[in-house]
C-alpha cells in the first residue's frame, strides 16, 4: 500500500477528480438545451420532399389520426397531445412504425418505401436565425 501511495500523490487524485468532472460539462449543457426549448413546436409531415401539413404540437392538441396517401401506399398518422407517429403502413417492413410516438426537436419518423418523413422542429423563430455570419 505504501508503494501505491508514493506512486499516486495528493495532486493526482485531484486532477483525476476534476476531470471526471469536467466530463459531465457537456451533458449538462446538453440538458439545459432540452429543457430551455420552450418555444412552439410544430411536426412537419413532407411527401417525396414536398411539406404536405404542418401540425402544431402542445399539451392542448387535439387528439386524431388521419391516413397520408402516396402512389406507394398508405400511412396512418396518429396524433396525442403534443407527441406524432406512425401507428400502421402498408409498407413491407413497418420500420417506420417502431418509433411510436415522437415529441423532442429534431426527432423524425420516416417511411422510406413511401418517401414520408414526420419531423419535430422547434419554433419558427429559431429555424430562421442564421447559423454564421460571413463577411
Amino acid at each position: 500500500m505504501d508503494d501505491m501511495m508514493k506512486i499516486i500523490k495528493k495532486w493526482d487524485v485531484i486532477i483525476i477528480v476534476l476531470l471526471v468532472l469536467i466530463s459531465f460539462i457537456p451533458y449538462g449543457i446538453f440538458i439545459y438545451g432540452e429543457s430551455s426549448n420552450n418555444g412552439e413546436v410544430y411536426a412537419i409531415i413532407s411527401v417525396d420532399g414536398k411539406e404536405q401539413q404542418r401540425i402544431r404540437l402542445d399539451n392542448n392538441t387535439t387528439p386524431k389520426e388521419f391516413t397520408v396517401n402516396t402512389k406507394d401506399g398508405y400511412n396512418i398518422i396518429k396524433v396525442e397531445g403534443n407527441k406524432i407517429g406512425v401507428i400502421d403502413a402498408d409498407c413491407p417492413d413497418k420500420i417506420c412504425t417502431l418509433p411510436g410516438l415522437v415529441n423532442r426537436s429534431g426527432e423524425r419518423v420516416v417511411c422510406l418505401p413511401h418517401k414520408v418523413v414526420i419531423e419535430i422542429r422547434g419554433s419558427k423563430n429559431t429555424e430562421d436565425k442564421e447559423d454564421f455570419i460571413s463577411r
